[in-house]
């Protein structure tokens, strides 16, 4: 009878364990919340650094103030803010073990003057902006980048997330690895898309005095417009639909993907 009085005393002392173990992780998941406000003027610049996963959501408004809202473990994320003139810089980083950057989350919404200047960067997270007129600089390992009725100088780098720019206008630089690129109903007057295994969509009109550079060296090039193309090549008008092949000739169905499309050229 002793043993299997050992046994359920073994039993009894293990699941107190699990359950002691659950409660301080469910503890320890509970997020923090925290609300900053920046009062800023001339040309904001806003920098944000986040070394963990998580996602950052930025949106414009007349208001000459930037808000960041932040939600974050606070047993494993530290996260520091500070302001110089009308700079302001954010950092996210772990508090944890190198072992566990799976386990850390840092998620951001920040709301800042239509022409603030940003910088941003995540980790595995979704980079989405809407509204901004300044130049930005965004990049993400493993997240997706989007894009909404956003103009001025942009730069973005992926390795393996994509990319998706809505209403977008002025100059544009896109690389990635792995990741795809989709411009729907775009007014760049200058685009460079690289991307060494993803797709390309370009959905809409090339501008006269535009140059469009789009290369993808396993992925497809498509693009999809309707418009006059004057150039060295025979004006023709070109179908709604028109996929760009990786290696082809000037031609009514094709277009090298590596050259500059613009008035002068095909």
């Amino acid at each position: 009878m002793q043993p299997s009085i050992r046994s359920r005393q073994s039993l009894s002392v293990w699941g107190a364990g699990l359950f002691l173990f659950a409660a301080s992780t469910a503890t320890a998941a509970v997020p923090e919340h925290q609300e900053r406000h920046f009062t800023v003027q001339g040309h904001p610049v806003v920098v944000l650094q986040n070394v963990v996963n998580g996602r950052i959501e930025v949106k414009s408004w007349k208001n000459s103030e930037v808000v960041v809202f932040s939600s974050a473990a606070k047993d494993k994320v530290a996260i520091d803010m500070e302001q110089v003139g009308d700079r302001i810089d954010i950092a996210a980083t772990s508090t944890v073990a190198s072992g566990q950057p799976h386990e850390v989350e840092a998620n951001f919404q920040l709301t800042v003057p239509e022409h603030t200047e940003l910088q941003l960067k995540t980790q595995t997270g979704l980079i989405y902006v809407e509204q901004v007129t300044g130049d930005m600089k965004l990049e993400s390992i493993a997240g997706d980048v989007h894009l909404k009725e956003v103009s001025g100088y942009i730069i973005v780098k992926t390795t393996g997330g994509s990319f998706v720019c809505t209403l977008c206008s002025g100059k544009l630089e896109f690389t990635s690895i792995s990741g795809s690129a989709q411009l729907l109903q775009p007014s760049f007057t200058n685009v460079n898309l690289m991307t060494t295994s993803g797709n390309i969509l370009y959905d809409g009109d090339f501008l006269r005095t535009g140059i469009y550079t789009m290369k993808s060296g396993k992925g497809l090039v498509e693009v999809r417009f309707s418009t006059t193309i004057r150039s060295t090549c025979r004006p023709r008008r070109i179908p709604a639909r028109w996929t760009i092949k990786r290696r082809s000739s000037c031609s009514p169905s094709s277009i090298p993907a590596a050259t500059a499309i613009n008035s002068r050229g095909c």
